[in-house]
């Protein structure tokens, strides 16, 4: 029996790989997607209901990338006739005006992005959820929101699945190698946990804090990608002032940066979390918890600048990972994979998509499109230079956004 070829293996089906796989089948290709958890689970980095969309970076590449991803979230939203995005504008803001807020400033008036400078008494007069010190300076923009990704990850699948994408849960994939096919470019070969081997004309890994551990199984060992346990916290507050109408996504730059969202949902309160955490196996991130220092000043943190929210501890908190970059850049790149035993002179480009380093779910739409047309078509209408494998970037001292230097 003559074994199917794919058009393109897709292993992973968190946010990346699900809208690879909904681009993809868009274009009338042959999809199969590996997941090995379930569909939609809550191990990885891309569940739960709430992730920042925003436009405003401290540099041009994210922006635009964000800019050109609320068109495609606006499309599928119209297609699906659904809201992924509840817009709530965005507050950035530092204890003192530095250069990541002169940045925002400069790059939201590259791209005609409407913005107000703040100081802190029109902040907590304008936001009286806010109760920011007399130093503090901020940046206010419009273009920003809630995204739900669980949302946003079930639209692209069901999307997906009815022009013909395949799904396969609890799939687990031990390797991805090269092998050659008469009369054509190789094939990946991508072998399963229990022996199923699949192939297809191209493989898009979006593993998540798996990937460097798969890569490093298929042979291939030159990804850099350190897992971190992130926590996300919700906190009891006055809840009239936290509601999606009155109360904004915010950041806070300075080490180490908090970001926060509005209250969703009154059982939780509102989100406000560190943009860090502590390294991690992501085979063992459950029962690792928030260092008790990072906890302590969290609670410190909301306490000075939030004086309605009660900051003696989290009302609930919810594990989540990173997967970070040492510059805090995604990787979107073609990757040498070694031939397989059978066809030991068959190395295969594969296509990556990974560390996204806690600031990639904004722009999933516009990924996902970049990860299908670098499989199928071999290039992308983006620039890539920035997430390249070997780029020559230096690592950040912390764990943090990317930086104003791009």
């Amino acid at each position: 029996m003559v074994t199917a070829v794919y058009d393109v293996v897709i292993v992973g089906a968190g946010l990346m790989g699900s809208a690879a796989a909904y681009y993809a089948a868009k274009q009338g290709k042959r999809v199969l997607v590996l997941e090995q958890f379930e569909l939609l689970h809550s191990k990885g980095s891309s569940h739960g209901t709430s992730r920042i969309f925003r436009v405003a970076y401290p540099n041009d590449v994210y922006t635009k990338l964000s800019l050109q991803s609320l068109k495609l979230w606006q499309a599928i939203e119209k297609e699906n006739n659904l809201e992924l995005i509840r817009m709530t504008g965005e507050l950035d803001f530092a204890p003192t005006w530095n250069d990541d807020l002169q940045g925002l400033e400069e790059t939201l008036t590259r791209f005609k992005v409407p913005f107000e400078v703040l100081n802190a008494a029109q902040v907590n007069q304008r936001f009286p959820g806010f109760s920011l010190p007399t130093n503090s300076h901020a940046v206010y923009n419009p273009l920003a929101g809630v995204l739900n990704p669980t949302l946003a990850m079930a639209t692209m699948q069901k999307v997906a699945k009815g022009l013909g994408t395949e799904f396969r849960e609890h799939s687990p994939v031990k390797s991805v190698e090269g092998e050659h096919q008469a009369g054509g470019a190789p094939l990946a070969v991508v072998t399963l946990a229990n022996g199923t081997v699949v192939r297809g004309r191209q493989c898009i890994v979006t593993a998540g804090p798996w990937t460097e551990k798969l890569l490093k199984l298929s042979g291939s060992d030159n990804v850099k990608l350190q897992p971190i346990a992130t926590f996300g916290a919700y906190w009891r507050c006055k809840q009239e002032l936290y509601t999606p109408d009155k109360f904004p996504v915010f950041i806070k730059y300075g080490y180490p940066e908090v970001y926060g969202l509005p209250m969703m949902n009154a059982h939780e309160g509102v989100k406000i979390c560190r943009h860090d955490g502590p390294d991690v196996n992501p085979d063992e991130r459950q029962g690792v918890d928030q260092p008790q220092n990072e906890e302590k000043w969290l609670q410190a943190f909301v306490a000075e600048n939030f004086s309605s929210v009660d900051s003696s501890s989290p009302n609930q908190v919810d594990h989540c990972m990173y997967t970070m970059t040492p510059d805090s850049n995604f990787i979107l790149d073609f990757l040498p994979v070694p031939a397989s035993k059978a066809s030991p002179t068959a190395t295969k480009r594969i296509v990556v998509g990974a560390g996204f380093s806690g600031h990639g779910a904004k722009m999933t739409p516009v990924i996902g499109k970049m990860l299908a047309d670098l499989a199928i078509k071999g290039t992308t209408n983006h620039p890539t230079e920035v997430f390249r494998i070997t780029r020559d970037a230096p690592p950040q001292e912390h764990y943090s956004f990317p930086r104003s230097s791009l």
